[in-house]
């Protein structure tokens, strides 16, 4: 529970007043679609997407197509509501990761990895590419970790070798079984930043070598 908190997942008491807030003004304002648009968005954070989609069809109900946002978020939390729960951590975890939400990336991502093992899916190549790029981003994430660092915006700091050295591994396994999933874009990978920390280790110039140079067709 410590951690789903951490990582934003608990709705927590803020979460509840403001949908207590929400349904309060939409009693006092039938008509108020702006109410139930924001609760839409509450309880797709909350990860209820049935009541998410229900939500945002109420707001289009009232706005008709004048607001093309509120029938796109619709789809998007029905959609959401069919996929097995992993799946929505991952794509959770890369809505994260461009606004800097690499601590809550990280505990979804790992929380989705574990979940899709104990399903079978790395069996099944319909989730190869959501796994592919759960684990690119998962060697991202512990290469900026080998670093110190929990987002790249943040200072590097000095780990203990042995911590170092540890991170730096799982980021190259991570890195690996991305490969092995598919990944495909080598030039991505040589660009990318939060890669930098583990770039020229052995570990990394080693998995480099065991596939083949070229680019395109990444996740």
């Amino acid at each position: 529970a410590q951690a789903e908190l951490e990582a934003g997942l608990d709705p927590g008491p803020s979460h509840l007043q403001a949908l207590a807030d929400l349904n309060e003004a939409v009693r006092e304002n039938k008509l108020h679609w702006q109410a139930y648009a924001s609760m839409g968005n509450l309880y797709e954070n909350m990860r209820r997407f049935d009541e998410a989609a229900e939500a945002f069809g109420k707001a289009m109900a009232i706005v008709g197509d004048s607001v093309p946002a509120l029938k796109k978020s619709r789809d998007r939390v029905k959609g959401l509501a069919r996929m097995p729960g992993w799946i929505c951590d991952i794509v959770d975890a890369n809505e994260s990761i461009p606004g800097g939400g690499y601590k809550r990336a990280k505990f979804l991502l790992e929380k989705a990895v574990s979940e899709a093992s104990a399903a079978g899916a790395y069996a099944d190549s319909r989730y190869a590419d959501y796994l592919c790029g759960a684990h690119y981003n998962l060697a991202c994430i512990h290469s900026l970790a080998s670093a110190g660092r929990q987002r790249p915006s943040d200072e590097a700091k000095k780990l203990p070798p042995d911590e170092e050295a540890a991170l730096r591994g799982k980021a190259v396994g991570h890195l690996r079984m991305s490969f092995k999933l598919g990944w495909t874009d080598l030039d991505h990978i040589r660009a990318d930043t939060d890669l930098d920390p583990i770039r020229g280790s052995k570990e990394f110039e080693a998995l480099m070598l065991e596939f083949p140079p070229g680019g395109g067709g990444g996740k």
